[in-house]
């Protein structure tokens, strides 16, 4: 038995004047030393998943950053849409604005150039007459 043997060389290495272990304490001691072992890799167990958790914690906190970025960039993008839609808002108005204060230049213009035509059609046709004429 794993107990006697312990108890043996427990009293083989002991030195004058110590104490001499009984089978019964020797027992104890084994007992003692198999629950500290159990409760030492329970113990490595649960460091081992707190690291884990950790780990866990580190990525969550990364994902979280990354996250943060990404609805920074798109509030700045929201912000560059509203900004640049009131500009072109603007922009638009004044474009409204200067088309309907043209209008009425592309009326004279047209005009203008309808009487210009219209000159030079007569022009042609009365030296074409008088061509006519001077032929006869």
């Amino acid at each position: 038995n794993g107990a006697e043997k312990r108890a043996l060389d427990m009293l083989n290495a002991r030195q004058p004047g110590e104490q001499l272990v009984t089978l019964e304490d020797a027992a104890a001691l084994e007992a003692d030393e198999q629950y500290l072992l159990e409760r030492d890799a329970d113990i490595q167990a649960i460091a081992s998943s707190v690291q884990d958790v950790a780990q866990i914690f580190k990525e969550l906190a990364v994902l979280v950053i990354d996250q943060g970025t990404i609805l920074d960039r798109i509030d700045f993008n929201m912000e560059q849409v509203a900004e640049r839609t009131r500009h072109a808002t603007a922009q638009l108005i004044s474009a409204d604005r200067h088309d309907k204060q043209a209008r009425p230049l592309r009326c004279v213009l047209s005009l203008l150039l309808i009487i210009f035509v219209l000159t030079i059609v007569l022009i042609f046709k009365l030296t074409a007459s008088s061509r006519r004429r001077r032929l006869r």
